[in-house]
């Protein structure tokens, strides 16, 4: 059988018209999935009972299986673990916000970019998620939701709100899995499916310079943020070995070819870790390395991990580099990662298969 959310509205017409169906059907089916929670495609009431029958022995729709959650006691913050069908695990954080409800989702199981600063390159990687285990992701939270309306209205949100914004910043580098982040952005966007706008979801990488030359192709419009870390290539290859496939260069002069046909702002995560990359030479080659380009900088208090020798930036030489940057005319925010108590910051994600 096949897994529904799989299933982009151009997979659902492909599969009506295989079984000399109108492929019109695909956008009740998608509608009535993702409008109705938790209805089952083979309930759409304009279907035929013979096409509600076909269906029904075709397609399974099951919501993930929480594990566990821990929520903040900081900042409400909940992390999700999820168990997947060959029992691998993943994390999931859903984040409270001025006027909006983020989601973080993960897009692998592990991680094979080796970054010796997050926790999550420590599993290496295991597999990609399919479309279908990003999109249950949104899918299973959004019901956790419907069903926890305490934690909106002690949230200050109205008990109807729902995920606003989606982050692919969890597990994983998704450029690497760029296929089914591709595929899973087409359903979260369509506006039958979970009808969140373009500008709403961003897209977190290493500096996947493929990766991002497909992304932009198929979706120009969604938000790009480059986890940097450090302006220098030789400082930056050592904690970072997707460098030295991609130095920032490169990935620096793609940002720029994909401005020159979408003026969009490329987001720039900076974690400042301590007698690594947070002096005042850094902060100038940062801007100087930046400048073609039109970003905007989160300069983040980086998240310790277990057994790394890694401490947070001492928060005088944050202000200067947030400083440096402001005065060269960049827009710079300084922030603290969600969920700290928890561990359900960036980098802080990891998820072991259980023996």
């Amino acid at each position: 059988m096949r897994d529904f959310f799989n299933s982009t509205r151009k997979d659902l017409k492909s599969y009506l018209s295989e079984i000399s169906e109108s492929v019109v059907h695909a956008v009740s089916l998608l509608k009535y999935v993702y409008k109705n929670a938790p209805a089952k495609p083979w309930e759409t009431p304009t279907l035929s009972i013979k096409l509600k029958k076909i269906i029904n022995n075709s397609f399974y729709l099951k919501p993930l299986e929480i594990i566990c959650f821990q929520e903040s006691k900081l900042d409400s913050t909940i992390k999700f673990v999820f168990n997947l069908k060959d029992s691998a695990q993943i994390e999931t954080v859903l984040m409270p916000e001025p006027h909006r409800i983020t989601l973080c989702i993960s897009s692998q199981v592990g991680c094979r970019q080796a970054c010796s600063f997050c926790q999550t390159s420590r599993m290496g990687l295991v597999r990609n998620l399919t479309t279908g285990e990003i999109i249950n992701q949104i899918y299973t939270v959004k019901l956790w939701l419907k069903n926890n309306s305490d934690w909106l209205i002690k949230n200050n949100y109205d008990v109807n709100s729902t995920v606003s914004n989606i982050v692919f910043m969890g597990m994983g580098e998704p450029l690497d899995n760029v296929s089914d982040v591709i595929r899973s952005i087409d359903i979260i966007t369509d506006g039958n499916g979970f009808e969140i706008a373009q500008k709403r979801v961003s897209v977190s990488t290493a500096g996947h310079v493929d990766g991002l030359k497909k992304l932009h192709n198929a979706f120009p419009r969604i938000p790009i943020a480059l986890s940097l870390l450090n302006p220098f290539e030789s400082e930056r290859s050592k904690f970072m070995p997707i460098n030295k496939k991609w130095p920032i260069s490169e990935v620096i002069k793609t940002l720029i070819q994909i401005q020159k046909e979408n003026n969009k702002f490329v987001f720039i995560q900076y974690p400042m870790i301590k007698d690594f990359n947070d002096t005042k030479k850094h902060a100038i080659k940062l801007s100087e390395i930046l400048e073609p380009l039109n970003a905007r900088i989160n300069i983040i208090h980086y998240n310790p991990i277990n057994d790394a020798n890694f401490e947070t930036a001492d928060s005088g030489n944050i202000q200067l580099f947030r400083d440096i940057l402001h005065n060269a005319g960049y827009m710079v925010t300084v922030r603290k990662s969600n969920g700290q108590d928890i561990s359900a910051g960036c980098g802080q994600l990891i998820q072991k298969k259980k023996k």
